[in-house]
C-alpha cells in the first residue's frame, strides 16, 4: 500500500472519529428528549421547549436602580410572579427561594432571584420585603405587570399560578416549577446547569 494511500485511509478515520464525536452527543441528547429520559433523581422542572425569549424592557428595581436586559443577562434568575402584592403565599415563596439560593454556595453570585409584581397595593409590604431580603430583585407597577404576561403559559397566567420559573443568561425563559415543587429538585438542577453552563 502506497504511503499516498495510507495518508487518505488514515485522513478518512480521523473524519469519521470526529463526526462520531460531534454527532453522538447530539443524538443521545435527542433520544433523551424523545423518551422524556431525566437521569439522576425525579424532582425536576418542566422545561419550556423552545425556551422563550422574553422582551427585557428597561424598568427600575425597587431601590431605583435600572433593571434591563443588560442585568438580567448577567446571570441565572429564579424568578416568582405574583399579580398583587406580595401575600402569605408569596412571601413563602420568597423565603424558600433565598434558601436555595443560599444553599449553592461558591455558585451562589451566578444566580439572582427575581420578584416580579404586577399590580402594587401594599407599598409598605413590598418595602419590608426588600428590606429583609436586600439581594432580591424587586420589580413592581406598570413595566412589571408588561413583563410578568411574559410568563403566562398555556391555561397558567403566571400571576395567579404559583409558578417559579428559571431565565437562563441569554434572557430566555427555559423552565418553571408547579406551586408544590420540592426545594432539592429545584437545587439539583441549579447545581447541574450551572456545573455545564457557559454562560452566567
Amino acid at each position: 500500500m502506497s504511503q499516498e494511500i495510507k495518508q487518505r485511509t488514515k485522513g478518512r478515520r480521523m473524519l469519521v472519529l470526529l463526526l462520531v464525536l460531534f454527532v453522538l452527543p447530539i443524538l443521545v441528547v435527542l433520544a433523551m428528549y424523545q423518551l422524556d429520559y431525566r437521569p439522576g433523581g425525579s424532582s425536576y422542572g418542566d422545561l419550556i421547549a423552545p425556551p422563550k425569549a422574553l422582551q427585557l424592557s428597561p424598568t427600575q428595581d425597587l431601590h431605583g436602580k435600572p433593571f434591563g436586559a443588560e442585568q438580567w443577562k448577567t446571570k441565572w434568575n429564579v424568578v416568582y410572579v405574583s399579580a398583587s402584592g406580595c401575600a402569605e403565599e408569596c412571601q413563602k415563596q420568597v423565603y424558600q427561594l433565598r434558601q436555595i439560593h443560599v444553599s449553592l454556595n461558591k455558585e451562589i453570585e451566578r444566580v439572582q432571584r427575581v420578584l416580579v409584581v404586577s399590580s402594587v397595593t401594599d407599598q409598605a409590604e413590598l418595602a419590608a420585603i426588600q428590606q429583609r431580603y436586600p439581594d432580591l430583585v424587586v420589580l413592581a407597577g406598570n413595566e412589571a405587570a408588561a413583563l410578568a404576561q411574559q410568563f403566562d403559559l398555556p391555561d397558567q397566567p403566571a400571576g395567579t399560578s404559583g409558578r417559579v420559573y428559571l431565565v437562563d443568561p441569554l434572557g430566555n425563559l427555559m423552565m418553571s416549577y408547579p406551586p408544590n415543587y420540592k426545594p432539592k429538585g429545584l437545587r439539583e438542577d441549579m447545581t447541574r446547569l450551572l456545573k455545564y453552563s457557559w454562560v452566567g
